[in-house]
């Protein structure tokens, strides 16, 4: 039997952006779209070791739990109400908006390069898929931990298609943190459904899209760099390079990036000053931890 009981899920308190679920069965979700190939695929879901107590009720009165740190709140069990972990077959996430070779979906469409992590949290699989179809009901957040109390044995889990089973070796209590750790360029294909928008210093760049509207200017695309340094210098939002020639926008990057629409053999160029070179490297927080996580790495590819 899978029981989830003494499971718990933390993130963090206030999350921008983050959209609010439900326990995974209540509400419809929004329309999601397709997967998009060539995206990591890695799920963490969880069910717990049985333990002899899957009729013990776990109190979620409250938002928190007493031994929530600060700045944390309570993402499993759902607060605000009684519940047993009995009553979820699974929990977990997923970064990619392709769940089991592509059967389950978000909600909301995981991204592999937004940062963060899609939890979901999901009652009956049969239930769901009466109420939203093949389509997970999912939160984003930065980061997750996830608590595993010392009654349990240990905690069956998947990750990346590989079974696991994870304990304290001294039967404490235990807990497995997850957030973004490395940046890690990846190759999308012809066919995927999503807008593929790169990134460079100080620009977006999207391939046979075109943002229609009236040439600001126009000059003969021989040198890019030339062509940037006019976009900056005229405070255009962005060009389109097309047969040799870069055609200038007067409208802000934000408005050109809204109207972009397919156009063969175009290259668009958003002027953005958050934009950063897409190239490997480590995000996380510096410290002990990502000092950690540096040498493991190195042993293990060593």
């Amino acid at each position: 039997n899978v029981d989830l009981t003494g499971i718990r899920i933390t993130v963090p308190a206030v999350t921008p952006g983050a959209a609010t679920g439900s326990s995974g069965g209540a509400s419809p979700a929004p329309p999601s779209s397709s997967p998009t190939p060539g995206q990591s695929h890695e799920t963490l879901p969880m069910s717990s070791a049985a333990a002899g107590g899957s009729g013990t009720w776990v109190s979620t009165d409250t938002p928190h739990f007493e031994d929530c740190e600060d700045g944390e709140k309570q993402y499993f069990p759902p607060p605000g109400r009684i519940s047993r972990g009995s009553e979820y077959a699974t929990v977990g996430c997923m970064n990619i908006n392709s769940y089991g070779g592509g059967i389950w979906k978000a909600s909301q469409p995981a991204r592999f390069g937004d940062g963060l992590i899609d939890l979901f949290r999901q009652h009956s699989y049969i239930g769901n898929v009466l109420r939203r179809g093949r389509v997970y009901d999912t939160e984003k957040h930065p980061s997750a931990t996830f608590l595993m109390p010392a009654q349990l044995p240990g905690v069956h889990c998947q990750f990346d298609g590989e079974s696991r089973f994870l304990f304290h070796p001294d039967q404490k209590d235990a807990k497995v943190q997850v957030s973004r750790v490395m940046q890690i360029p990846v190759v999308i294909g012809p066919d995927t459904q999503e807008t593929a928008i790169g990134s460079s210093d100080g620009w977006l760049v999207v391939a046979d899209m075109d943002a229609p509207g009236p040439d600001a200017a126009f000059i003969p695309a021989k040198h890019l760099d030339e062509c940037k340094a006019l976009c900056v210098r005229h405070g255009f939002g962005g060009f389109c390079v097309h047969k040799g020639k870069a055609h200038f926008r007067e409208d802000a990057g934000d408005k050109l990036k809204a109207r972009l629409i397919a156009k063969a053999g175009a290259t668009f160029y958003i002027r953005d000053e958050t934009a950063t070179d897409v190239k490997f490297a480590f995000v996380a927080e510096p410290g002990p931890a990502l000092f950690d996580f540096k040498r493991r790495l190195h042993e293990w590819i060593s």
